[in-house]
């Protein structure tokens, strides 16, 4: 987080830390995330800032230090001058077609006049109805999809697989095998769904809600 030089920086980001306000576009801060699926996210975030202002995202992938996306559009918060407060930023963040896995969420604060804007947390929140990841490899044979479908696992492949669902407690909860679809009830939760396919094995987050 360079550039971050706030007295109070355990308690939040200061986006405005530099000598003067037009120097705000160079101070960015970021959090490495998983991404569990491909889909659209809602952002919040819990701030503090004298006026309004504009924000921009970023994400790279912490494997090849690629970046995947960026906002095209201005991205603007609202004013708070009082204590911390929530807010849902106006554009979601496509990410629809981002694999699932692990990125850099990068974020730069692009108001070049004084809102000393200071921020505790970010969150994201999945808003498409039936967010799906896909397992692939070269051979089109070694296919599967993975997703909830009103709180059930579903899984369909070109292929066989065999499959066992972990509770984060490592418990197993569902298993199938030799099969090339799935559909199984699970309580409300997040599992870690293990497919074998052709003796390769993946592994993929699944909330349930």
């Amino acid at each position: 987080m360079p550039f971050m030089k706030d007295e109070n920086i355990n308690d939040y980001l200061d986006f405005q830390s530099g000598g003067y306000s037009a120097q705000n576009p160079l101070h960015w801060a970021s959090w490495a995330i998983t991404i569990p699926a491909k889909a659209k996210y809602d952002v919040k975030f819990t701030r503090k800032c004298d006026v309004g202002g504009k924000l921009e995202f970023y994400l790279v992938n912490i494997a090849t230090n690629e970046q995947v996306f960026a906002t095209t559009e201005e991205i603007w918060f609202q004013k708070n001058e009082t204590d911390f407060a929530e807010q849902t930023i106006s554009t979601q963040l496509d990410f629809s077609a981002i694999p699932a896995g692990n990125y850099m969420l990068k974020v730069k604060n692009n108001t070049t006049w004084g809102a000393n804007l200071k921020v505790q947390k970010f969150t994201l929140e999945n808003v498409s109805p039936n967010p799906s990841t896909d397992i692939s490899e070269t051979d089109s044979r070694n296919k599967a999809r993975v997703w909830n479908s009103n709180g059930k696992l579903m899984i369909e492949s070109e292929g066989t697989y065999n499959v066992a669902v972990h509770s984060l407690t490592g418990e197993v909860v569902f298993t199938d095998e030799n099969t090339t679809s799935t559909e199984a009830n699970l309580a409300q939760g997040v599992y870690i769904v293990k497919l074998t396919i052709d003796g390769k094995n993946y592994s993929e987050k699944l909330i349930i809600r």
